[in-house]
């Protein structure tokens, strides 16, 4: 398990984040606040704003995975984490 904080900042990212999640065959959490949705939901994902930080969670040991998923999230990923 490995999170990642992210911001989408529009709805256009989001929507590039939930097809980008929708390739991996492990699950994917969003946290926003008190909030967790599946990443992997247009419904989901597009119910919390974009201008909010979040972060995401890969639940998996592969360490292929993990470092795959680290790399696909460069887009959203903030600086500094």
């Amino acid at each position: 398990m490995v999170s990642v904080k992210l911001q989408f900042k529009t709805a256009k990212n989001a929507a590039l984040f939930i097809a980008t999640c929708q390739d991996y065959n492990c699950d994917i959490d969003l946290i926003c606040g008190r909030y967790t949705v599946d990443a992997k939901s247009t419904l989901g994902v597009m119910s919390i704003s974009p201008d909010h930080i979040c972060t995401a969670i890969i639940h998996t040991c592969d360490k292929k995975v993990i470092a795959r998923f680290i790399n696909d999230m460069k887009l959203w990923k903030i600086e500094g984490d």
